[in-house]
């Protein structure tokens, strides 16, 4: 838990080069880990939304069964749909990243991409239990952050060196 802590602390920090460094020593079981963490925290807002809120075959399910399919079918779908989502944002700053010819493979970004990750989902799941009408706005705003963070991230990695001869 105090790793999971210290991750959120410099996850918060990013673009500070010293945060972006430090993360992407992480092997990438940690930045995995620590997304499903941080995605099941903001999750039970969500749930807790869905369960009080439920019409249909959600709202006669008895609690138990509830819980069952929040943890075996919801959650699971929504950190694939989230993973997907940060995956093609991670293939867009590779292709950043190869047009400003930097030394990063599609795995660093991808790790660093999860951790920048932590503001916009934190805001998404306080917006959850709050003001539910701004999640469009907050998904678009989110995107935007992520990008503006992401290429600042690029650009503190060196380029290239040409080879001469």
């Amino acid at each position: 838990m105090k790793s999971f802590f210290y991750m959120l602390g410099l996850s918060v920090k990013l673009p500070q080069r010293k945060a972006v460094f430090v993360l992407n020593r992480k092997r990438v079981a940690g930045p995995f880990f620590y997304l499903c963490l941080l995605l099941f925290v903001v999750s039970i807002p969500l749930g807790a939304q869905m369960f009080l809120e439920s019409v249909g075959p959600l709202s006669e399910l008895p609690v138990f069964l509830f819980v069952l399919y929040f943890l075996l079918i919801f959650y699971p779908l929504f950190v694939l749909a989230v993973l997907a989502v940060l995956s093609i944002l991670t293939a867009v700053i590779y292709v950043v990243s190869l047009c400003l010819h930097r030394k990063l493979t599609y795995l660093m970004i991808w790790k660093i991409t999860l951790f920048a990750a932590t503001l916009p989902l934190v805001g998404y799941g306080w917006l959850v239990m709050v003001q539910w009408e701004f999640m469009e706005g907050w998904v678009g705003l989110s995107t935007l952050f992520m990008l503006v963070v992401l290429i600042k991230t690029v650009l503190i990695y060196p380029p290239i060196k040409r080879k001469k001869g």
